[in-house]
């Protein structure tokens, strides 16, 4: 290679053919076209390196699909997004689809003309249809009688966030206890006691109240 090549960047890139190799072993380019004779492989020119299968199925005459025209993409990775896929796609003209285009909509008429249009031109005002009207007209009549959770925050407050300690909303008259009272407490008390503790304390405990009592009594007497 001279010398201004190399100065320039050029890179020459050669091919020894098997023969001439040093070592008796076949190089990477003709191991794939030998892949390519057996397989009936081709290179895409837009993307080089990705090896193709032909979609045989349509482009080849033995089977019963054939149309003459690669009817599908071989390439793995080969996305309905690709630019390339968009630029060259079929449109739905004269295909089955267009069978369904015009004809699966609730109103077929609506495909000639416009409903607004025709209620305009016909009845000469445009009105929702009989059920949607009996369903808008319903709607109230229907909607209060479902039985949902309340979806809103009932504030039931003055509106302050921490309410004074002192604040009693619904004040409650104070009741003098009797003495009838203090005892029934007393015992529903010692009945809770017993509850939690074992036998021997709630004996104790009942002495004691017993004592408590007579001191009451006595306090009463004097």
């Amino acid at each position: 290679m001279n010398r201004s090549h190399l100065l320039r960047g050029v890179h020459k890139v050669g091919h020894k053919s098997p023969t001439s190799l040093p070592v008796p072993c076949a190089q990477r380019w003709d191991l794939r076209l030998a892949k390519a004779r057996i397989f009936q492989e081709y290179i895409e020119e837009k993307a080089p390196g990705s090896w193709q299968l032909e979609d045989e199925r349509h482009l080849s005459p033995e089977f019963h699909t054939f149309t003459g025209y690669p009817m599908r993409e071989m390439r793995p990775g080969y996305g309905q997004n690709l630019p390339e896929f968009i630029m060259k796609k079929r449109l739905p003209n004269n295909t089955h689809y267009e069978l369904f285009a015009r004809r699966d909509i609730p109103n077929e008429d609506n495909a000639m003309y416009g409903k607004l249009l025709y209620d305009m031109t016909v009845h000469g005002t445009s009105l929702p249809s009989t059920y949607r009207m009996h369903k808008d007209i319903n709607k109230a009549q229907r909607n209060d009688r479902k039985l949902s959770g309340n979806r809103f925050k009932v504030l039931n407050s003055a509106g302050l966030r921490t309410p004074p300690l002192a604040l009693s909303p619904y004040p409650m008259p104070r009741r003098r206890r009797t003495i009838s009272a203090w005892i029934s407490t007393s015992i529903m008390v010692a009945i809770r006691i017993a509850l939690f503790f074992s036998l021997h304390v709630v004996v104790l405990l009942l002495l004691l109240l017993l004592l408590l009592l007579l001191l009451c009594c006595s306090l009463i007497v004097g």
